[in-house]
C-alpha cells in the first residue's frame, strides 16, 4: 500500500497489522527551514553535532511504533507498508519521476 501526502487522520485507519513495516518516504521536519542543531552521520564512520536545515530523509519503522511517532509527524507525509525492508537500490523519486513523465 503506497499513501502519498495523506493526512494523519486518514493514516490511523488504514494502517494494517499485517504489514510489518511503515516505510516513510522523503520526510521532511516541521519547520525545515529553520537551523536547529542535530547529531548528523558526515560519513559511514563520522558523526557530529551540527546546525542542519531542510533535512529530508527515508525511515522504516515497525508498524507498532506508528501510534508512539504519528503526533509528531506532519501531515502530508509519503509512506508505503511494506512486509519487508527494501532493497537499498530501491529509490523512490526515481520511479515517481517517471510516474509523471508524459509520453
Amino acid at each position: 500500500m503506497i499513501l502519498d501526502f495523506a493526512s494523519n487522520k486518514f493514516i490511523d485507519h488504514i494502517i494494517r497489522d499485517s504489514h510489518k513495516l511503515i516505510w516513510v518516504h522523503g520526510y521532511e521536519l516541521k519547520n525545515s527551514s529553520t537551523w536547529t542543531k542535530f547529531q548528523l552521520p558526515i560519513s559511514n564512520n563520522l558523526q557530529r553535532t551540527v546546525h542542519a536545515r531542510q533535512l529530508k530523509y527515508d525511515f522504516i519503522i515497525g508498524t507498532g511504533e506508528y501510534d508512539e511517532v504519528k503526533n509528531e509527524m506532519p501531515n502530508g507525509v509519503t509512506l508505503l507498508q511494506v512486509n519487508k525492508q527494501p532493497p537499498d537500490f530501491l529509490d523512490l523519486s526515481k520511479l515517481k519521476e517517471r510516474q509523471d513523465m508524459t509520453y
